[in-house]
């Protein structure tokens, strides 16, 4: 009762899908622990409650029988975000029933928000029985200038089609949208959308076709696409605009509308064209296109050599050095590789002397995406999982990300200069990230004190007890939770004190490490309760201390 409580009241201050890095972290922290806290808000009245449990839920890295089934009941619920929250998780874990739950919600097709969703995870999942459903989507006018064709037209070149009976329909559609390109650009009792140019949605369409004929085999739509990406090639400024089309174009992928734009670089990946990927890479200006890219060439396992050179380069943006170092570590062949460049990570955190100081050279027009503290947290968390940590350098990273505030906070701004204007207008309620300021992302300080409880060694303790003794410092509930790993005295006392510590969390996770050092389980609301409630189960845990003298046997 006390976790629902408290996840009840954490995770309705935003929602998951917000740019919110501190979104419900002390539940997340729990891990499975939290599940069945968020079942009990998955069932709630409250929508923006149901809403987020059922996102996080459909989070989880792996599926649970209870969780499951708590989705799939959500399918059924008549608020749009909780169903599309709960696919979301079904279909990343790939469950049968729930292919067959929306082959038959197109049938239906009653909710023309959640059909288009549907449309979209079927051909995620490569789903062969959507495949003529999906076909008979194309046959019938939505009057929604072509948004569902879209999608389903993106799906079907996501579906095996062995004996080309999508290429054909794909064929047709292209002719009846080139013949007719106005026929999208306004339907009777819609608005035009002014900033689109005549013929935009028709082209949109056709290239949507090309692509997945492309991918599906066809010659001639493969030769198309290829024509398309080398027109675009260092495309200058384009001046139109348009709710389809971005201010600049992409070096490698400009002449692709970005709508089609993942569905082209996953028809190059099927035609093996690595060349092409690895231009994207390189190249691209949307570091989200290179990662998709990179990920792509990661699961055609072909190019090793171009995966360790992304690695190495400093010069490239953070997310995708990280991507490529972490594939580098799956292989046994190529793990020492994966080491070496966290290790150096790790190093070219620490040399970097000023926190306000210049970075690492980076591209000039992707400056915003050099962090090296981010380079830093996934080297010492690869590392650990690998056994090449030192310790010492823990440590130092510790200290080195305290000083240059490398740990997670969110500030308000400043108060106006012009106290007339009204002294704290600016200052943000609790829970409102709107008019905040994220000054410190991710969370290195905070992982690396989690590491630090994985060293279990004499200098880790030593730093673990000062970073949770500080009060007000960051890491203080990461440091009591990673001290349940030292069957140390000094630990043990540390723990008791912070029993009782003003913040809530830091209880908690005192009395989680006592939990696992002692095997008892001196149990209290100590996140909400009083003193005077907590303070038999304070009393009990001294007793089991003072039963231990100088010893803390295994």
């Amino acid at each position: 009762r006390m976790l629902v409580r408290w996840v009840a009241r954490e995770i309705v201050a935003d929602h998951p899908y917000s740019y919110n890095p501190l979104y419900a972290r002390r539940t997340l922290s729990l891990g499975a622990e939290a599940i069945p806290a968020l079942l009990a808000a998955s069932g709630s009245a409250h929508a923006l409650l149901r809403e987020n449990a059922i996102g996080l839920l459909a989070a989880f890295s792996e599926p649970r029988l209870e969780v499951v089934k708590a989705l799939h009941e959500a399918l059924a619920d008549p608020d749009a975000v909780a169903r599309n929250r709960a696919l979301e998780g079904l279909i990343r874990w790939g469950h049968k029933d729930t292919e067959k739950a929306l082959i038959q919600s197109l049938k239906s097709n009653r909710d023309p928000y959640f059909t288009a969703y549907a449309v979209q995870a079927l051909g995620r999942m490569g789903s062969v029985e959507a495949r003529t459903p999906l076909l008979r989507l194309l046959k019938g006018d939505h009057r929604d200038k072509g948004d569902l064709w879209h999608t389903a037209v993106q799906a079907l070149g996501r579906i095996p089609d062995p004996k080309g009976e999508t290429r054909r329909a794909l064929k047709t559609f292209q002719r009846f949208c080139a013949g007719r390109p106005e026929a999208f650009d306004q339907l009777p009792g819609m608005a035009p959308d002014a900033p689109d140019r005549p013929g935009d949605r028709a082209r949109l369409l056709v290239d949507a076709a090309t692509i997945a004929g492309a991918r599906l085999g066809d010659d001639a739509s493969k030769k198309r696409l290829l024509k398309i990406l080398k027109e675009g090639s260092g495309a200058p400024q384009d001046g139109g605009g348009g709710v389809f089309r971005r201010q600049t174009v992409d070096p490698v992928l400009g002449a692709i509308e970005p709508s089609n734009q993942i569905q082209a670089i996953e028809a190059l990946a099927a035609l093996s064209e690595d060349d092409q990927l690895e231009r994207i890479v390189r190249e691209s200006r949307d570091f989200i296109l290179r990662g998709y890219a990179l990920d792509q060439v990661l699961r055609g396992g072909r190019r090793v050599d171009f995966v360790r050179k992304v690695a190495e380069d400093a010069a490239l943006p953070s997310v995708l050095r990280v991507q490529a170092m972490e594939a580098l570590a799956l292989g046994e062949a190529t793990r020492e590789g994966a080491i070496a460049v966290a290790k150096s990570m790790v190093r070219g955190y620490l040399e970097k002397r000023d926190a306000a100081g210049p970075r690492r050279a980076r591209r000039p027009d992707l400056d915003q995406d050099a962090i090296p503290s981010y380079e830093c947290l996934a080297a010492i968390k690869l590392l650990g999982r690998h056994g090449a940590l030192e310790a010492a350098a823990l440590v130092d990273v510790v200290r080195r990300a305290r000083e240059a505030g490398d740990y997670e906070r969110l500030e308000g701004p400043e108060a106006p200069e012009d106290e007339e204007r009204g002294r704290g207008r600016n200052v943000p309620a609790p829970g409102q990230v709107t008019r905040t300021t994220l000054k410190a992302f991710p969370a290195l300080f905070e992982t690396a004190v989690v590491e630090l409880g994985r060293a279990a060694t004499d200098p880790a303790l030593a730093e673990l007890l000062k970073v949770l003794q500080e009060r007000g410092g960051p890491g203080r509930a990461e440091a009591a939770l990673a001290l349940g790993n030292f069957r140390r005295l000094a630990a043990a006392d540390a723990l008791l004190q912070a029993l009782e510590d003003p913040e809530p969390w830091v209880r908690y996770a005192a009395y989680r490490s006592l939990r696992k050092l002692s095997g008892a389980e001196g149990f209290a609301d100590w996140l909400f309760g009083s003193p005077a409630e907590r303070a038999a189960a304070v009393k009990a845990w001294r007793e089991w201390r003072a039963a231990k003298g100088q010893e803390l046997p295994g």
